[in-house]
C-alpha cells in the first residue's frame, strides 16, 4: 500500500485490516506522548491488561515518520503496538481520548491526564521505569543533556547528577532527553545508541532486572537455625551471598557449587540474616533480609528481700515464673567465699532465711536445666551494718 504524507511515499509491509486504517481528509492534530509509549509497551509485554480498559474508538495515532493511523478496536491497537520497530514506532496521539477503567469513566485531554491515567492503571511511567533500570542495567555515556520542566537544557556529567536533577523536579515531571545519546549496557558490555523513548524501552525490556530474593527459616532447636534460599531464579542466578548482621558468611549458588542453605547456631540475641546478589542486570545489587530473635532458653531468675524490722534477719523470696517447677539453689557468699546454701525442690516454699553478722554479702539463686546446661544465676549484694 502506498501512502502519501508531506510529499513522501511510505511503503508499509504489514497488512492493514478493518481495525487499523489510515484516516482520510480533515486536519488531525497529534501530540507526542511519552505516556503513550509506556502504555503501548505495557500492552505489548502484557504487564497491562488491555481488556480491563474500555477505550472509546476510533483513536488516531502517529508514527515517528509522521504517518497517522486510525485504530478502531483493541485488536487493532495491539497489532499496531507489536508491529513497532526501532526505525518505525508510535510516538503521538490525538487528544482527547475517552475510556473507562475500574468502572471509572476518564477523558484524557493531554499528556498530564494520560500520566494520571497510567497511575490509575498501575502501569507506571517512563520516570518510574527509568528509575528502576538506570544504574542497574545501564548507565549513560556522559555528558548527557536533559530538559527541565521550564524547557531549559541542562548538561549532566555523572549518574549522581542525573538522579539529583530528576529528584529536584516536581513529581509530575517526566525525564526529557536531548537525542541522540549513548548507553553503557552492562549485560552487553558495549555502548548502545538511543534516539528515542521507544529505544529506551527496548533496553528496559531486555533487562532481566534484579532477582526477587527470598529464603525460608527453620528452627531446629533453641539456637540452631537453617535458612534455605527459595526464589524463582535460584537455578539461573550464578552467585549470591549470605550475611549475618552485615558480616559476610559465605557465597552460594551454582557458581559456588552451593546448596542454597545456611546453617547457623546463635547465642541469644537479635540477628539480621540477609542474602544479597549483584548480577549483571542488577548492578546496584539487591537483598532480602529477615530478623531472627533468639530467645534465651534459661529462666529469668529473680527474688525479693524482706527484712524483719531492724534486725539482721532477712527472708529471700523467689519471684520468677518457673519457681514452682524447677530445682534451684540458694547460695550465700561473703567476700567471695560460700557460707551457706539451700536447694529448693519443685513445690517448695521458695524461701531462704538467714541471720547476718555485719559485712558485705552476695545472695544468689542458681539453676541448670536441659535447655540451659550452662546455668542461670541471679544475685544481689546485701550490706549489713
Amino acid at each position: 500500500m502506498a501512502l502519501f504524507f508531506s510529499g513522501s511515499i511510505i511503503f508499509l509491509q504489514a497488512c492493514v485490516d478493518d481495525d487499523l486504517e489510515f484516516p482520510e481528509g480533515g486536519s488531525i492534530e497529534v501530540t507526542e506522548s511519552t505516556a503513550l509509549i509506556t502504555f503501548l509497551n505495557g500492552i505489548t509485554n502484557e504487564t497491562l491488561d488491555l481488556n480491563s480498559i474500555n477505550i472509546t474508538y476510533p483513536i488516531n495515532l502517529s508514527f515517528n515518520t509522521g504517518v497517522i493511523i486510525e485504530v478502531t478496536s483493541n485488536e487493532g491497537l495491539l497489532e499496531a503496538a507489536v508491529s513497532q520497530s526501532k526505525g518505525l514506532y508510535i510516538n503521538g496521539i490525538e487528544f482527547p481520548i475517552r475510556l473507562t477503567a475500574n468502572a471509572q469513566p476518564l477523558v484524557i485531554e493531554d499528556e498530564s491526564d494520560f500520566l494520571i491515567a497510567m497511575q490509575e492503571f498501575e502501569a507506571g511511567t517512563f520516570r518510574e521505569d527509568l528509575s528502576e533500570f538506570f544504574r542497574q542495567c545501564f548507565n549513560f555515556v556522559f555528558p548527557v543533556t536533559m530538559i527541565n520542566s521550564s524547557m531549559q537544557e541542562v548538561i549532566l556529567s555523572t549518574s549522581g547528577e542525573v538522579i539529583d536533577f530528576i529528584a529536584s523536579e516536581t513529581p509530575e515531571y517526566q525525564p526529557q532527553f536531548q537525542f541522540p545519546l549513548e548507553l553503557q549496557v552492562f549485560s552487553r558490555d558495549t555502548e548502545v545508541g538511543i534516539n528515542s523513548y521507544f529505544d529506551f524501552y527496548t533496553i528496559f525490556n531486555d533487562c532481566g532486572g534484579c532477582p526477587d530474593l527470598f529464603f525460608n527459616v527453620r528452627q531446629e532447636n533453641d539456637r540452631l537455625y537453617i535458612f534455605t534460599a527459595d526464589f524463582p531464579q535460584i537455578n539461573t542466578l550464578p552467585s549470591y551471598d549470605w550475611f549475618v548482621n552485615g558480616e559476610f558468611i559465605e557465597s552460594d549458588g551454582p557458581a559456588n557449587q552451593g546448596d542454597n542453605r545456611l546453617t547457623e547456631t546463635f547465642p541469644p540475641g537479635v540477628y539480621e540474616v540477609c542474602i544479597k546478589a549483584q548480577p549483571t542486570d542488577c548492578a546496584l545489587g539487591t537483598e532480602f533480609c529477615q530478623e531472627i530473635v533468639v530467645e534465651d532458653p534459661c529462666p529469668d531468675l529473680f527474688f525479693k528481700i524482706e527484712q524483719e524490722g531492724n534486725t539482721p534477719s532477712y527472708t529471700f523470696i523467689a519471684d520468677f515464673a518457673e519457681k514452682d517447677e524447677l530445682i534451684y539453689e540458694w547460695r550465700l557468699f561473703s567476700n567471695g567465699e560460700p557460707i551457706a546454701s539451700e536447694v529448693e525442690q519443685p513445690g517448695g516454699d521458695n524461701l531462704f532465711f538467714f541471720q547476718f553478722a555485719p559485712g558485705v554479702y552476695d545472695i544468689c539463686i542458681f539453676t541448670e536445666t536441659v535447655e540451659c546446661p550452662q546455668g542461670a544465676e541471679f544475685c544481689k549484694e546485701l550490706v549489713i551494718d
